[in-house]
Parts: structure tokens; sequence; C-alpha cells
């Protein structure tokens, strides 16, 4: 993982092809990780989710249990 210096002066990298922004190279570091984690439990990271796939994770996460 490459972190660079935007010219608006944050830091940003990137994770299969999806900027990550960020005030200080930590906090970039930080949701780096936390994307990778989803990426690697099943989440779809490459784009937003649809209205659907939200709904569904949103049921099966707070109602279902």
């Amino acid at each position: 993982m490459k972190i660079s210096k935007h010219a608006r002066g944050n830091y940003y990298t990137t994770f299969r092809g999806k900027f990550i922004y960020g005030a200080t190279p930590e906090e970039v570091e930080e949701k780096y990780d936390e994307l990778k984690y989803q990426y690697r439990q099943g989440y779809n990271v490459d784009k937003n989710p649809t209205l659907e796939d939200y709904m569904i994770l949103w049921y099966n996460t707070h109602k279902k249990g």
C-alpha cells in the first residue's frame, strides 16, 4: 500500500480501484484496513451497493439477528 499526498493537502491511496482519502496517513491506513477486511468478508467493495443489496444486508444484520 502506497499512501500519497494529494494536491489539496490530504492523503490518499487506492484499493481495487477505489480511492481512500484521509487527513493523515494513519487515517488512510485505518480506512484501508477496514475496506480490506470488508472485502475479505465477501462485501463488494468495487462499487456502491444497490438499494436492494443494502436492504438485504440491513435486514439480515438488524432484524434477523
